[in-house]
């Protein structure tokens, strides 16, 4: 299973910003609950890195799809 690098997901959410504004802007969202509850389940920790597949899905789930063609490629690899 291919994972995901917490900067490419918020650069889909936010392909305007500058890679640090836009993980700023997804680490808030994913303080806020229960997206924060959900994830944690799935084992992530604040400060990690790296998303697992179903963490991913989670995030997408909870805040809608982002606009852009990393996660398209994240999907057609079979990662959901």
């Amino acid at each position: 299973m291919k994972t995901l690098i917490i900067k490419e997901l918020a650069l889909a959410y936010f392909p305007t910003d500058k890679p640090k504004t836009a993980q700023q802007k997804l680490a808030s969202w994913m303080r806020i609950e229960p997206l924060r509850r959900k994830l944690e389940l799935l084992g992530w920790k604040p400060y990690q890195k790296v998303l697992t597949p179903k963490q991913v899905a989670c995030i997408i789930d909870h805040v809608g799809e982002p606009d852009d063609d990393i996660i398209n490629n994240f999907k057609m690899n079979g990662n959901e």
